[in-house]
């Protein structure tokens, strides 16, 4: 029997890439642990249903960008449902264990719990590290695949593979979905930076939070930041407008306007920021 680690296509090409399977601090609390997650079931993680970005119609000429829960059949036709499996022998720490051990505050504990059974997930059969687990470990990877898991034979690039099995399970028509969702290819690349520059950008926020404003961030075609790096305004905003990436547990954020030359437009984002 192996552990599960689930991911979705638009990440499994980087994580092959990387040859490791980094940790985590997303929605981390100022003194939690980040760690890498797995599970002993079998069925897709519905965990992993968050952060699809779809965008809003125009307000105020700038594009809203959203991160909601899909439902499974979009994810896994659309985005393609993933899994790496892990060896049994990667020590690892129970959910309940993790309580105890990561330094996470029993009301946050206690929401993620509430919150993950409330959404299909079952924490009893979770299992996490607090360190990367590396390639040594990984027993195969895999795409579901027309009702069945398909292993990847390594035969083929990663990316084909992850394109072949998306267009077998074929695209799904959600006409409500179609005119909002962002190309694969630039979605991808601006998901990667802001999971690259996350912590100096909430440190440089940290920095400023004295002051009342935002995080400017102008971004190169090539998704790189400009040379004038952040910016940060003072001006007085609402903070409703910028729309919260993943929810933080303690409700704080750094408050992010990106600008995306490559693709001409703009959107405001809420990073969560455990404090």
């Amino acid at each position: 029997m192996s552990y599960y680690h689930y991911t979705k296509g638009s990440l499994l090409s980087k994580i092959v890439k990387d040859g490791i399977i980094k940790t985590t601090n997303d929605s981390c609390e100022k003194k939690e642990k980040p760690a890498v997650w797995l599970t002993k079931n079998p069925e897709w993680e519905v965990a992993c249903n968050t952060g699809i970005f779809t965008y809003d119609e125009l307000v105020d000429g700038i594009n809203e960008i959203h991160s909601i829960p899909a439902d499974d059949e979009y994810v896994k036709k659309e985005i393609g449902w993933c899994r790496i499996l892990i060896s049994e022998n990667l020590p690892t720490t129970s959910w309940k264990e993790f309580k105890q051990v990561s330094g996470i505050s029993k009301s946050g504990y206690n929401a993620w719990e509430t919150y993950s059974r409330s959404n299909g997930s079952s924490p009893d059969q979770w299992l996490c590290t607090f360190s990367p687990i590396e390639k040594k470990y990984w027993e195969g990877i895999e795409m579901y695949v027309n009702d069945q898991w398909v292993k990847w034979d390594e035969k083929i690039l990663i990316e084909e593979f992850i394109e072949f099995c998306l267009r077998c399970n074929g695209s799904q028509e959600l006409n409500e979905w179609k005119n909002k969702l962002v190309s694969k290819q630039h979605c991808q690349s601006q998901v990667y930076f802001i999971d690259k520059y996350k912590d100096e950008i909430i440190e440089f926020w940290k920095a400023n939070k004295h002051k009342k404003g935002y995080v400017e961030i102008y971004v190169t075609p090539d998704y790189k930041p400009y040379e004038c790096g952040f910016i940060f305004i003072e001006k007085r905003v609402k903070k409703s407008t910028f729309t919260p990436l993943r929810k933080s547990i303690t409700k704080n954020y750094a408050l992010v306007h990106f600008l995306w030359e490559a693709t001409f437009n703009q959107y405001r984002m809420a990073l969560a920021c455990e404090v």
